[in-house]
C-alpha cells in the first residue's frame, strides 16, 4: 500500500522554507465534491504514475491531539516550542480544526517513490490566510528542531529555502532535510493559497529524487485545477 509507506518516509523530515506573497484572493471555499474533482489524478502524471485518495480523519480528539504535541516540537536546546508543534502539524497533514472541507491524494512514481502528497483544504472567512501565515511563522522560527519517532528515535529537522515560483495567491516554498541514524532525506514542500483553499505538495522518495521540473509542473496543474471549479 502507498499511505503506510508515505506515512513512514513523511515521518523522516527536515525543512526549509522561502514565502511568497502575492495578491489576497476572493472566492468561496470549495465544497467536498468540489475538492475531490480537483484533486491530481494519475492521468496528470507521467506514463507508470497511479494515484491514492487517502481518508482524512476531519474530527480528531482533543485530548489526543494534545498527547501528540507533548511528543513534538521539541527545539535546537531541547525546549518545548509552540511555533515547531505548528510546522510538524502541518509536515505530518494531522486534521486543521479550521477546515471546512478537505481531501487528499497520493501520487507514485514506483514502489520506493518518488511520492507526491496533495492535500486540498477549504475554509471560511480569513481562516485561509491565517492558516498560510500560520505556516510561515512556524518556518521563521524553526531553523532546526527535532522530534521522537513511534519508536523512541530522534529525527532532526532543518529547514531552508527552496526556489519555487508564486502561484495562486500566496506560496510558502520550502524543502525540508532530515536525518536519523539510519537515513537522511530530502523533501520540497508548498503551501499554495487560491481564495479561501489551501493546496499543499511535497514530495519524498527513497530512491531517486522527483525532478524540480516535474514538481513545479504538478503544482501549476493542481493550482489550475482548483481554479477551475470555482468558475
Amino acid at each position: 500500500m502507498l499511505v503506510p509507506m508515505r506515512s513512514c518516509l513523511v515521518t523522516l523530515l527536515s525543512v526549509s522554507a522561502l514565502v511568497l506573497s502575492g495578491c489576497s484572493g476572493g472566492g468561496s471555499p470549495l465544497t467536498d465534491a468540489q475538492i475531490q474533482k480537483a484533486l491530481l489524478t494519475a492521468d496528470q502524471m507521467p506514463t507508470g504514475w497511479t494515484a491514492e485518495a487517502v481518508e482524512l480523519d476531519d474530527a480528531p480528539k482533543e485530548d489526543a491531539d494534545e498527547d501528540a504535541a507533548d511528543e513534538h516540537g521539541g527545539d535546537e536546546h531541547g525546549g518545548k516550542n509552540e511555533e515547531c508543534e505548528t510546522l510538524l502539524d502541518a509536515i505530518n497533514e494531522r486534521s486543521s480544526k479550521k477546515a471546512v472541507g478537505r481531501g487528499q491524494v497520493v501520487l507514485a512514481g514506483a514502489e520506493l517513490g518518488p511520492f507526491i502528497t496533495q492535500t486540498i483544504s477549504s475554509f471560511k472567512g480569513s481562516a485561509a490566510e491565517d492558516s498560510v501565515s500560520d505556516f510561515e511563522n512556524a518556518f521563521k522560527k524553526c531553523g532546526t528542531f527535532e522530534e521522537t519517532d513511534d519508536h523512541g528515535g530522534q529525527i532532526t529537522y532543518k529547514v531552508g529555502e527552496l526556489d519555487f515560483p508564486q502561484l495562486g495567491d500566496e506560496t510558502v516554498a520550502l524543502n525540508i532535510v532530515t536525518g536519523s541514524q539510519l537515513v537522511t532525506l530530502e523533501m520540497p514542500i508548498v503551501m499554495i493559497r487560491v481564495g479561501k483553499n489551501v493546496i499543499t505538495l511535497s514530495s519524498i522518495s527513497m530512491e531517486d529524487k522527483l525532478e524540480d521540473e516535474l514538481f513545479e509542473k504538478t503544482a501549476r496543474t493542481a493550482v489550475k485545477r482548483v481554479e477551475d471549479q470555482l468558475g
